[in-house]
């Protein structure tokens, strides 16, 4: 049994052979009572720590996709605040540290999925691999400010619970064999997302290094006003009207609220009223814009030079949004331009759109439903990748961009290059149980090799290659993109036309 000593205590982890690995370490207090909807305050421990098992994920509701996704059933606790750390040798070696923050639309996800053992790319790559927990939902992400000043700062909550995390890796993470001025943060869908907020508020190179974004891009902020309708809504759903009463509702009747509020808002381009809304409303319960912790949204501050101590590798997948809408049915095809209409707003019109996504109805009236996976692959998640890329060069520092094409080929193909399917490729956990039905049987172990290269190069070096002419740095004019599909490609102005017309929308 390997010790490591921390400020979280000495800490007894597992030994895995070639690996070490500890768990459930606890980075901040329990967020519970009085410290509920409030910054983490930081864990200090002294004496030994059982660091052998998982700790319990954040208050969730249950997941059908997280199960998908290989998760299981976890137990759910407010005492969530904790990471897991896999390591070739608590020593001296000062290895790059990559940090994982897990994805699952801010109200789902735990960083012990196994989708996300960090084993693997600790072997490939001699590298400290770190997972973390964070608040979830309403306790994450709930905006109170507007009804308390005491909780200023509240629909941030989860945001800070993973910069407390940063904060506990930069002091601690050289006992594991780590080096705290070479660290990776990465993550993907919600994680990515949070990663361009982290960029936005401690880009300066101080926590982080390189930063990795995964499907998700820096568009996810609410306004206040938004952020202060959903939490009204919380408060009708639990049935109270102060905070100090919300305060003692129980974490799971809170949950359920929350979820409940969530189901009610429409598809997103359903509640969109106002091309400048697009970015804010993709999400309920996600960063909020408070003035506080985040003063702009983060691709203004990105864009200003906020993170300009971090290089940024972002991409997405092919067909992205068939994983939300997996049906081969045609849609009307006036119901989708009825929906460009609301985003594009009355000065713009959709006949740009209508040419450059093919929406040519049949006699039915109808298009293919893979037209509508490809708007909304777009406007979810390709775009907004290109769109911190460019926010990350204006202010100061270059950034590379790939695009995942490989289709899996379960249920006669119908989930393409989905969201997350990238994911077991990254961490080289194709074989990890139940994620043969999303996967297949024989999902290419080389794709994923190939992918993991690029991560660790880019951990280790700051590149995702050796090599500048197979990868540039991605900028507007070229926008050169690198496919990982059943080959490596390079492409340049992949899509132009439809990337050109969300200019200006996104």
């Amino acid at each position: 049994m390997s010790t490591v000593t921390t400020t979280s205590g000495q800490l007894q982890g597992v030994d895995l052979g070639d690996l070490r690995r500890f768990a459930g370490i606890r980075y901040a207090e329990a967020p519970t009572g009085e410290r509920r909807f409030r910054a983490p305050v930081r864990h200090r421990g002294t004496g030994p720590v059982d660091a052998t098992m998982f700790g319990p994920t954040a208050w969730q509701p249950t997941s059908g996709l997280e199960l998908m996704l290989g998760g299981r059933a976890e137990p759910r606790s407010e005492d969530c605040l904790r990471l897991n750390v896999w390591t070739p040798g608590p020593d001296t070696a000062r290895r790059p540290v990559m940090v994982w923050i897990h994805g699952g639309a801010f109200m789902t996800g735990s960083g012990s999925s196994p989708l996300y053992d960090g084993a693997a790319l600790a072997r490939r790559g001699d590298v400290v691999v770190v997972t973390i927990n964070y608040r979830l939902g309403a306790l994450g992400f709930l905006a109170l400010d507007h009804l308390d000043a005491g909780f200023a700062g509240s629909g941030n909550s989860g945001i800070l619970d993973q910069l407390a995390a940063l904060e506990w890796v930069h002091e601690n993470i050289e006992a594991f064999g780590g080096d705290p001025t070479n660290v990776t943060i990465f993550g993907e869908s919600a994680g990515a997302m949070s990663v361009c907020t982290l960029l936005a508020l401690a880009g300066d190179g101080r926590l982080f290094q390189r930063a990795v974004a995964q499907s998700g891009g820096a568009v996810s902020a609410s306004t206040s006003d938004i952020a202060a309708a959903e939490t009204d809504a919380v408060f009708a759903e639990v049935g109270v009207t102060t905070v100090d009463e919300l305060v003692r509702v129980d974490a799971e009747r809170l949950t359920a609220a929350a979820e409940a509020v969530r189901g009610r808002r429409p598809m997103v381009l359903d509640r969109v009223t106002a091309a400048s809304e697009v970015g804010p409303n993709l999400l309920s319960f996600q960063p909020v814009v408070d003035g506080v912790v985040l003063t702009a949204p983060p691709l203004d501050r990105i864009a200003a030079g906020a993170a300009a101590g971090v290089t940024v590798l972002a991409g997405a997948n092919a067909d992205e949004w068939n994983l939300f809408d997996p049906t081969r049915k045609p849609i009307a095809a006036s119901r989708l331009v009825e929906r460009l209409e609301r985003v594009a707003g009355s000065g713009r019109g959709v006949d740009p759109f209508v040419a450059a996504y093919g929406i040519e109805p049949d006699a039915d009236g109808n298009v293919p439903r893979s037209v509508q996976s490809s708007v909304m692959t777009d406007l979810v998640f390709r775009v907004p990748a290109s769109r911190v890329l460019e926010a990350a060069r204006a202010g100061g520092r270059p950034g590379y961009k790939y695009h995942f094409s490989w289709a899996s080929p379960v249920a006669g193909g119908i989930l393409g290059s989905c969201h997350a399917l990238e994911l077991p490729f990254v961490f080289g956990t194709l074989e990890a149980e139940g994620l043969r039905g999303f996967v297949g049987d024989a999902a290419p172990v080389e794709l994923s090799e190939r992918m993991q290269d690029a991560w660790l190069h880019f951990a280790r070096h700051g590149t995702p290659t050796a090599d500048p002419d197979a990868w540039p740095e991605y900028d507007p004019d070229e926008r050169a993109v690198h496919d990982f599909g059943a080959t490596d490609n390079l492409h340049r102005h992949p899509l132009a036309e439809r990337t050109e017309v969300w200019h200006g929308l996104l």
